[in-house]
């Protein structure tokens, strides 16, 4: 994938790279846990379409990539990662990650659920967004008459 990301940026393998690789939808703490995944599992070959298929329902991860992901905090990086991995085409870490996913919520009530994928209670949502946007709207035309007046006065 990423010899190919290189040959679409046209390097070729002789060149050296002279700036970063621009990976605009990948964002850096996303990278960094793929990257420390794919060290974990550097000396393994990437599964065939039929391996996945025949282990795709089974709770259980890889070792390494239990290791690797065992540091996500909740699922707004699970879902950062997950993001990065379909974006990036690695099969294997999109299917650990959601493997990772099923298992931390495997078990638990609505409510936990919804803490642990940081989903907004009903309440919360309702009150903190008309508030918000209210108290943006004043903002705002709070900051026009002022941008007004000091226009009229500034002669």
């Amino acid at each position: 994938m990423l010899k190919q990301m290189l040959n679409d940026l046209g390097f070729e393998r002789t060149e050296s790279i002279p700036r970063g690789i621009p990976l605009p939808s990948v964002e850096g703490e996303a990278l960094g846990k793929i990257l420390k995944w794919l060290e974990i599992h550097a000396n393994e070959e990437p599964r065939s379409e039929e391996e996945r298929q025949m282990h795709r329902f089974q709770p259980k991860r890889r070792q390494g990539g239990q290791r690797a992901l065992r540091h996500l905090r909740a699922s707004t990086e699970a879902g950062g990662c997950d993001n990065a991995a379909y974006y990036l085409e690695m099969p294997d870490l999109t299917d650990s990650l959601i493997k990772y996913t099923a298992n931390n919520l495997e078990g638990k009530e609505a409510a936990k659920m919804a803490e642990w994928l940081a989903i907004p209670q009903k309440k919360d949502r309702r009150t903190s967004g008309r508030r918000r946007r209210k108290t943006t709207k004043r903002e705002d035309r709070l900051k026009k008459e002022d941008a007004i007046e000091q226009f009229l006065t500034s002669d």
